[in-house]
Protein backbone atom coordinates (compact mmCIF):
# COMPACT_ATOMS: atom_id res chain seq x y z
CA UNK A 1 0.00 0.00 0.00
CA UNK A 2 1.46 3.28 -0.93
CA UNK A 3 1.12 7.07 1.04
CA UNK A 4 1.44 9.76 -1.08
CA UNK A 5 2.78 13.33 0.35
CA UNK A 6 3.11 16.21 -1.49
CA UNK A 7 5.80 18.99 -0.37
CA UNK A 8 6.65 22.37 -1.69
CA UNK A 9 10.30 24.23 -1.05
CA UNK A 10 10.67 27.67 -2.05
CA UNK A 11 14.32 28.75 -2.13
CA UNK A 12 16.78 30.21 -5.00
CA UNK A 13 17.90 27.14 -7.61
CA UNK A 14 20.52 26.31 -10.03
CA UNK A 15 20.99 24.04 -13.03
CA UNK A 16 17.65 23.87 -13.75
CA UNK A 17 16.95 21.18 -16.68
CA UNK A 18 13.22 20.77 -16.86
CA UNK A 19 12.37 21.59 -20.26
CA UNK A 20 12.15 18.74 -22.59
CA UNK A 21 14.24 20.72 -24.59
CA UNK A 22 17.22 20.75 -22.17
CA UNK A 23 16.49 17.92 -20.18
CA UNK A 24 19.24 15.83 -18.75
CA UNK A 25 20.14 12.82 -21.34
CA UNK A 26 22.61 10.93 -19.83
CA UNK A 27 22.47 11.71 -15.94
CA UNK A 28 25.02 10.10 -13.16
CA UNK A 29 27.45 7.99 -14.89
CA UNK A 30 24.94 7.36 -17.50
CA UNK A 31 21.77 6.53 -15.42
CA UNK A 32 19.00 8.90 -17.04
CA UNK A 33 19.56 6.41 -20.70
CA UNK A 34 17.29 3.87 -19.91
CA UNK A 35 14.70 6.58 -19.07
CA UNK A 36 15.51 8.64 -22.25
CA UNK A 37 16.77 11.14 -19.92
CA UNK A 38 15.49 13.08 -16.78
CA UNK A 39 14.69 16.46 -15.73
CA UNK A 40 16.62 17.74 -12.79
CA UNK A 41 16.70 20.97 -10.67
CA UNK A 42 19.10 21.87 -7.34
CA UNK A 43 17.41 23.93 -4.88
CA UNK A 44 18.97 25.84 -2.64
CA UNK A 45 16.71 25.48 1.14
CA UNK A 46 17.05 27.46 4.21
CA UNK A 47 17.07 24.84 7.34
CA UNK A 48 13.28 25.37 7.82
CA UNK A 49 12.71 24.75 3.99
CA UNK A 50 15.01 21.46 4.12
CA UNK A 51 12.91 20.38 7.17
CA UNK A 52 9.34 19.94 5.42
CA UNK A 53 11.14 17.24 3.19
CA UNK A 54 12.43 15.72 6.42
CA UNK A 55 8.51 15.91 7.95
CA UNK A 56 7.42 14.44 5.22
CA UNK A 57 9.99 11.54 5.20
CA UNK A 58 11.87 12.33 1.89
CA UNK A 59 15.06 10.34 1.84
CA UNK A 60 16.80 13.63 -0.22
CA UNK A 61 19.56 13.91 1.17
CA UNK A 62 21.77 17.28 1.17
CA UNK A 63 24.84 17.57 -2.15
CA UNK A 64 27.44 17.25 -0.01
CA UNK A 65 30.09 19.64 -2.16
CA UNK A 66 26.92 22.18 -2.64
CA UNK A 67 26.65 23.00 1.73
CA UNK A 68 26.92 26.63 1.41
CA UNK A 69 27.34 26.76 4.90
CA UNK A 70 25.24 25.73 8.15
CA UNK A 71 22.34 27.43 7.24
CA UNK A 72 21.64 26.66 3.29
CA UNK A 73 21.55 23.11 1.78
CA UNK A 74 21.57 22.09 -1.88
CA UNK A 75 19.27 19.18 -2.79
CA UNK A 76 18.51 17.98 -5.99
CA UNK A 77 15.04 17.12 -7.39
CA UNK A 78 14.73 14.87 -10.52
CA UNK A 79 11.74 13.60 -12.50
CA UNK A 80 12.47 10.43 -15.23
CA UNK A 81 11.55 11.69 -18.59
CA UNK A 82 9.80 7.95 -19.10
CA UNK A 83 8.97 5.13 -16.82
CA UNK A 84 8.78 1.66 -17.98
CA UNK A 85 7.72 -1.45 -16.20
CA UNK A 86 9.16 -4.58 -16.98
CA UNK A 87 6.65 -5.97 -19.22
CA UNK A 88 7.12 -2.49 -21.38
CA UNK A 89 4.07 -0.64 -19.91
CA UNK A 90 4.80 2.85 -19.80
CA UNK A 91 3.52 4.95 -16.51
CA UNK A 92 2.82 8.36 -18.10
CA UNK A 93 2.06 9.85 -14.70
CA UNK A 94 5.67 9.29 -13.42
CA UNK A 95 7.56 10.45 -16.00
CA UNK A 96 7.74 13.77 -18.50
CA UNK A 97 8.12 16.85 -18.47
CA UNK A 98 7.12 18.55 -14.76
CA UNK A 99 4.76 21.43 -14.72
CA UNK A 100 6.68 24.76 -15.01
CA UNK A 101 4.57 28.11 -14.51
CA UNK A 102 4.42 31.74 -13.67
CA UNK A 103 3.48 32.90 -10.27
CA UNK A 104 0.39 33.43 -10.97
CA UNK A 105 -0.22 29.95 -12.66
CA UNK A 106 0.05 30.27 -16.32
CA UNK A 107 2.13 27.91 -18.60
CA UNK A 108 6.08 28.71 -18.30
CA UNK A 109 6.20 28.68 -22.26
CA UNK A 110 10.52 27.30 -23.00
CA UNK A 111 10.64 29.44 -26.70
CA UNK A 112 8.99 32.62 -25.26
CA UNK A 113 10.27 32.56 -21.50
CA UNK A 114 14.08 30.76 -21.99
CA UNK A 115 15.79 28.60 -19.29
CA UNK A 116 15.40 29.45 -15.63
CA UNK A 117 18.97 30.72 -15.15
CA UNK A 118 20.86 30.21 -11.57
CA UNK A 119 19.73 32.58 -8.74
CA UNK A 120 16.04 32.33 -10.14
CA UNK A 121 13.74 31.88 -6.77
CA UNK A 122 11.14 28.60 -7.12
CA UNK A 123 8.94 26.74 -5.44
CA UNK A 124 9.41 23.03 -5.67
CA UNK A 125 7.00 20.84 -5.41
CA UNK A 126 7.64 17.04 -4.95
CA UNK A 127 5.53 14.01 -4.23
CA UNK A 128 6.95 11.85 -1.38
CA UNK A 129 5.68 7.76 -1.95
CA UNK A 130 6.19 5.73 0.38
CA UNK A 131 5.06 1.60 0.23
CA UNK A 132 6.45 -1.55 -0.27
CA UNK A 133 7.81 -3.71 -3.02
CA UNK A 134 6.15 -6.65 -4.39
CA UNK A 135 8.91 -8.28 -2.05
CA UNK A 136 7.96 -6.28 0.94
CA UNK A 137 10.98 -4.15 0.83
CA UNK A 138 10.36 -0.37 2.14
CA UNK A 139 10.82 2.30 0.22
CA UNK A 140 10.55 6.17 0.10
CA UNK A 141 10.48 8.21 -3.44
CA UNK A 142 10.83 11.72 -3.84
CA UNK A 143 9.42 13.12 -7.59
CA UNK A 144 9.74 16.45 -9.11
CA UNK A 145 6.55 17.71 -9.88
CA UNK A 146 6.09 21.21 -10.68
CA UNK A 147 7.87 24.28 -10.33
CA UNK A 148 7.06 27.95 -9.99
CA UNK A 149 9.12 30.29 -11.22
CA UNK A 150 8.93 33.08 -8.44
CA UNK A 151 11.64 35.65 -9.88
CA UNK A 152 13.51 34.45 -12.65
CA UNK A 153 17.20 35.48 -13.78
CA UNK A 154 17.60 35.38 -17.27
CA UNK A 155 19.84 32.11 -18.17
CA UNK A 156 23.21 33.85 -19.61
CA UNK A 157 25.51 30.91 -21.27
CA UNK A 158 28.83 30.21 -19.93
CA UNK A 159 31.48 32.15 -22.19
CA UNK A 160 33.46 29.23 -24.21
CA UNK A 161 37.06 29.93 -23.09
CA UNK A 162 39.11 30.58 -26.77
Amino acid sequence: MSKFTTVTTTGPVRWARVFEENRDLHGYQGQAEVTEGEYSILQILSQEEYQKLVNANSQKRPKQKLLLNEQLIGIQFTRPHKVQLSDGTVITKAGGQPVVKHPDGTAWDFEEDGTIGNDSVCEVKSLISRGKTHDGETYHRTSLMEVTVLEHVVFEPEEEAA
